[in-house]
C-alpha cells in the first residue's frame, strides 16, 4: 500500500493561511461589534422636538417619539408650551425657541449641557431640584421667570441678554468655576467651593455666602445689600465698583477684598 505525505513546505503554507484567515476573521468581528455599539449609541442619543403643546412626559408632545432622556438634545418649538407635570425632566441640552414656553412646576429638572432660552422658562413652584449643569443663556427676547421662588443650582454660569426674574429662592453655584454676564439681580447667592466671576452688573439684595470665592471683573459693578459671609471677595480689577448697602447704612465706592 502506497502512503502519501504532505511535505513540510506545503504544511507550513497551509498553517500560515489558516492563522492569517482566523486573524482576519477576528478583526472583522471586532470591527462589526464596534460599529454595532456605535450605532446603538447614536440611536439612544437623539433630538427630541416638542411640536405640539402638552406634558413633558407624554410621547405625543414629542411627535410620537420617546420622552427625552439625559442623552437627548431637547428643543421646544415656537408656539408650543410644554409643562413638567410628573417625575423628573432630564435633557442633555435644552433649547427654547422664540415663542416657546417651558413650565417647570413642583418637579425636578436636570439639564446636563447648555440651556438656551429665546422663549420663556417658568419655574412656578419651589418643590423639586432645578439643576442646570451647562451655561444658561437668556437670549434677546428670552425670559427666565422664577415666580415659584425655587432654589436653583447652576454649574456652568449664567448670561442674561433680556429678562431675568430671579424670585426669592437661593441660587447655588458649585462644581465648576463660573461667570455671570449681563445685568442680573439675584437676592440670595451661595458659592460652594468654586470661584464665581462677575463680568456685568450684579445686584445681590439679601445674602452673598458660601465657602467659595467671588471675583469682580474689569469695569464691572456689584451691588450688595444684606449680609456678606462668602469666604473670599476679590475686587481688585481695574475700574470695578462695589456698592455696599446694609440696613440703613449706605456706602458707595471702589472696595478691595483679598
Amino acid at each position: 500500500m502506497k502512503k502519501s505525505y504532505l511535505n513540510s513546505e506545503k504544511m507550513n503554507r497551509f498553517l500560515n493561511f489558516t492563522v492569517l484567515a482566523s486573524g482576519k476573521l477576528r478583526l472583522a468581528i471586532i470591527v462589526l461589534v464596534v460599529a454595532l455599539f456605535s450605532n446603538i449609541s447614536n440611536i439612544s442619543a437623539a433630538t427630541r422636538t416638542a411640536s405640539v403643546t402638552g406634558n413633558w412626559n407624554s410621547t405625543a408632545t414629542w411627535g410620537g417619539s420617546a420622552v427625552p432622556t439625559s442623552s437627548d438634545d431637547v428643543t421646544i418649538n415656537t408656539g408650543v408650551t410644554v409643562t413638567v407635570t410628573a417625575n423628573t425632566a432630564v435633557a442633555k441640552t435644552l433649547t427654547i425657541n422664540s415663542g416657546g414656553v417651558l413650565n417647570v412646576g413642583g418637579f425636578s429638572i436636570t439639564v446636563s449641557g447648555i440651556t438656551s432660552i429665546s422663549g420663556t422658562l417658568n419655574h412656578t413652584n419651589s418643590s423639586g431640584t432645578k439643576r442646570y449643569t451647562g451655561l444658561v443663556t437668556i437670549n434677546s427676547g428670552g425670559v427666565w421667570n422664577n415666580s415659584g421662588n425655587a432654589n436653583i443650582n447652576l454649574r456652568g454660569g449664567l448670561t442674561n441678554n433680556n429678562s431675568f426674574i430671579a424670585g426669592t429662592g437661593t441660587y447655588t453655584f458649585d462644581t465648576n468655576n463660573q461667570t455671570l454676564l449681563g445685568t442680573i439681580s439675584i437676592p440670595k447667592i451661595t458659592v460652594t467651593g468654586v470661584t464665581l466671576t462677575n463680568n456685568g452688573i450684579l445686584t445681590v439684595a439679601t445674602t452673598l455666602s458660601g465657602t467659595g470665592g467671588f471675583t469682580q471683573g474689569i469695569d464691572d459693578i456689584l451691588n450688595i445689600g444684606g449680609t456678606v459671609t462668602i469666604t473670599t471677595l476679590t475686587s481688585t480689577a481695574t475700574g470695578n465698583i462695589v456698592n455696599y448697602y446694609i440696613f440703613s447704612f449706605i456706602s458707595s465706592g471702589i472696595c478691595s477684598y483679598q
